[in-house]
């Protein structure tokens, strides 16, 4: 079901993009516009013409289809970024910190590192640049891809690099998700939205957020007073 957006100037509700409700789900944006037009999921048409989705009807429709992914008090997504430059790690941290969503941050310096917690933790989700020293992100989504067992973990590569560069080491998995650097933080966190909603069915934070350091743990503050709507981008 799709209503205008000016229904919604007034209290604007939260509204999700068709990729990130896609990965939500597990299906393809053609699914989710289907699923629209069917009325399974509720959504507005901006002005520029583009649909969104209502963050409430889609967690509505994940705690129906997967109740025992409802979060429990306390449980969070499980986030690890391989970086290997520390001012870096430092913005990562600073940004996904205020994001208000319900995460637990882990960090790396190199493939390697990133492998030994893949193992230990299995997080959720895995935040890799590619020009990392002595091992590279081209390493690590080598040794992931292999492995049947990380199959189900969603990867995002924030990178400098070309395409081209990209495709003269070979080149990534079709399943990765790929941002250029400076990051683009509103694209991020409509990925990260999706993964905690697939993952947690809920984009809500319950307690404060985790932070694992390479120098040590921090507890950062729970985040209040999350905007109503994320800039998301079009389809």
């Amino acid at each position: 079901m799709i209503s205008n957006g000016d229904d919604y100037a007034s209290g604007a509700p939260a509204l999700v993009g068709i990729g990130d409700a896609a990965r939500a789900l597990g299906v393809s944006r053609t699914t989710v516009q289907k699923m629209v037009d069917s009325g399974s999921l509720q959504a507005v048409r901006t002005a520029g013409g583009h649909r969104r989705i209502l963050r409430q009807s889609l967690e509505s429709h994940l705690n129906a289809r997967m109740p025992v992914r409802r979060l429990h008090e306390g449980r969070r997504l499980q986030v690890l970024v391989a970086e290997d430059n520390m001012l870096m790690r430092q913005t990562y941290e600073q940004r996904l910190s205020r994001m208000g969503l319900p995460l637990e941050l882990h960090f790396s310096v190199d493939a390697v590192d990133a492998l030994l917690q893949i193992e230990r933790r299995r997080p959720h989700v895995i935040i890799t640049d590619l020009r990392m020293e002595p091992f590279d992100g081209f390493h690590l989504l080598r040794i992931l891809r292999d492995q049947p067992a990380f199959a189900s973990q969603w990867v995002m590569v924030v990178s400098a690099m070309t395409p081209e560069e990209v495709e003269d080491k070979g080149g990534l998995p079709g399943s990765v998700v790929v941002y250029g650097k400076p990051p683009q933080w509103d694209r991020i966190r409509g990925f990260l939205e999706a993964c905690c909603l697939r993952e947690l069915g809920t984009t809500s934070a319950h307690g404060a957020l985790r932070v694992h350091t390479v120098e040590g743990t921090e507890v950062a503050p729970a985040m209040t007073g999350l905007p109503t709507s994320m800039p998301q981008q079009d389809f």
